[in-house]
């Protein structure tokens, strides 16, 4: 059930859909524990939905993506007309629903930090996105050798006492010691680069995951249904934050709206995934610490719409 959203002055959301133009990406592909991260989305999603809805991991990897976005705006909202430019770095898995069944794999958000008030307000109460603020390094351009950095306000340990600090948290540089070499040939196309994507994330055999042909038929859902994304989204209760008054898994399509290039870096990288007690990568993913080689950077030049999308299932 919904009503009417009341428009106060002071609100920070203006309504969607929503337009991202000039969108310089960089992705990065980062080994994880498959067990913990199954764990995260368990946790996530069949829990909270009493085992109605359940996303199964597809790769092995975990995609670690950066992007610098020129043009944010509303295409639903001519009250609340204006342009933003969002720096938007994260976590994401990649997954099947097996419950209700789809091939279409989903993107889902494990960690997210943003450099814009707006973005943050509008993503975690809008889709349910799980962004925080960053101070961010993020290069304008794509294709970029250039490294990225992310510091964030984080707890490295809890107790009485204890006081939050900015630290790092995602660090990525051209590998060192390692010699630049001609760029791969420049894809053309969005299903390219979506192969790309797949592929570089290495998805599990069918055997492993136990359903027929699950690598071709995910690839070519992909292929035609653009990325869709997955998301928790939940308020905590007034009365007691350990409940909700409201959670829902719900789902959005981003759609791209023109491509004009994706490849692959002539650099190879390192990151560094920073784990603290706040923010434990290590611990819930299974991202070991200090800098390791991730090879090239999988780039995009391109704009995208964030669509509206719908409720899976509510509790």
């Amino acid at each position: 059930m919904t009503t009417t959203y009341i428009d106060l002055p002071n609100s920070l959301i203006a309504h969607g859909p929503y337009v991202h133009r000039e969108v310089a990406l960089h992705s990065f592909f980062i080994e994880a524990d498959r067990g913990k991260v199954q764990k995260f989305l368990d946790d996530g999603f069949e829990t909270p939905s009493g085992g109605a809805v359940k996303y199964q991991l597809l790769t092995k990897k975990l995609l670690l993506s950066a992007a610098n976005i020129g043009v944010v705006t509303s295409n639903g909202d001519p009250t609340r007309e204006g342009i933003i430019s969002e720096i938007d770095v994260g976590l994401w898995a990649v997954a099947i629903r097996t419950k209700p069944f789809s091939w279409t794999p989903r993107s889902i958000p494990l960690w997210l930090f943003v450099d814009s008030g707006a973005a943050m307000a509008a993503g975690r109460e809008v889709y349910g996105f799980p962004k925080g603020m960053g101070i961010m390094k993020v290069p304008g351009n794509a294709p970029s050798n250039a490294g990225f950095s992310v510091n964030a306000q984080v707890f490295p340990n809890f107790g009485p006492g204890e006081r939050a600090s900015v630290e790092p948290v995602f660090e990525a540089r051209p590998e060192t010691g390692v010699q630049e070499a001609e760029a791969p040939p420049v894809l053309s196309s969005v299903q390219d680069a979506y192969n790309a994507t797949i592929n570089s994330l290495d998805p599990f055999d069918d055997k492993d995951l136990g359903l027929d042909d699950m690598k071709e038929n995910a690839l070519g859902a992909t292929l035609f249904s653009g990325v869709k994304m997955a998301f928790l989204k939940q308020f905590p209760a007034i009365e007691d934050t350990r409940n909700a008054c409201y959670r829902a898994i719900v789902e959005a399509d981003s759609k791209t709206t023109d491509f004009r290039g994706a490849g692959f870096t002539s650099a190879s990288f390192e990151v560094n995934i920073h784990s603290y007690a706040s923010h434990d990568f290590q611990g819930t993913l299974g991202i070991q610490p200090g800098w390791q080689s991730v090879g090239r950077s999988l780039w995009g030049d391109f704009d995208f719409d964030m669509e509206f999308g719908e409720v899976v299932h509510q509790s």
